[in-house]
């Protein structure tokens, strides 16, 4: 199968934007599933987490409460050449704000391509496991 379609400069870009500023999750309708990589679904996740009890959310704020819960070592193990530590002080000092309502419709077509992608694959799969019933 092909590697799923991504953006990953808009990705990064868009998480940084919401360790940033929180409050776009909520105005532009940001979900888990625009984020190809689990490592930014986890850190993503965290964000919504720490949004909804009220806690500060920073780069800090965020490894601090990963290691607090646990999933710090998922990330780190995530990151192929930085720590979650390095990892998310870039994401959130390359964040370039102002340009979110674009990278969210741009996440979101991405998003559905892969969506399509699987369920084409699925699809194929299928009638390869039909055709093999039929061959014998």
């Amino acid at each position: 199968m092909k590697p799923l379609p991504r953006s990953e400069s808009c990705e990064k870009n868009l998480l940084g934007c919401c360790i940033e500023n929180p409050d776009l999750i909520d105005k532009h309708n940001i979900t888990p599933n625009l984020f190809y990589e689990e490592r930014d679904k986890i850190i993503f996740n965290t964000i919504v987490e720490m949004k909804s009890k009220n806690l500060p959310i920073g780069d800090l704020e965020i490894r601090q409460y990963l290691i607090k819960k646990g999933k710090i070592k998922r990330v780190n193990s995530l990151c192929p050449s930085d720590s979650a530590f390095v990892y998310m002080g870039n994401l959130a000092y390359l964040a370039i704000q102002g340009n979110t309502k674009n990278e969210v419709a741009r996440l979101k077509q991405v998003q559905l391509k892969r969506e399509l992608w699987k369920k084409a694959h699925r699809l194929i799969q299928s009638i390869e496991r039909e055709s093999n019933i039929y061959a014998r």
